[in-house]
């Protein structure tokens, strides 16, 4: 079953409730460590949690930040 576009949290399997985020999403563009994409616990504010889905072809989509320009793409494709 494809995905829809729009707007999603990703969380995993692992013990926690760990999901798909961006560290430090207060400020994450403003050093080298900022906007690294990881897995947390869901805060109070997760926007630094939520991912724009966008298909770009049948079973390949783009995955985007929704605080700022973090992109998750598969090799070679771009938006």
């Amino acid at each position: 079953m494809p995905l829809k576009d729009g707007t999603y949290i990703i969380a995993s399997t692992l013990p926690g409730n760990p999901v798909l985020d961006i560290y430090r999403a207060d400020n994450p563009f403003n050093g080298p460590i900022e906007g690294v994409v990881g897995f947390t616990r869901q805060a109070t504010n997760n926007q630094h949690q939520q991912w724009v889905v966008t298909t770009l072809r049948r079973g390949v989509y783009s995955l985007k930040s929704v605080i700022g320009n973090a992109w998750i793409t598969a090799p070679g494709v771009f938006p």
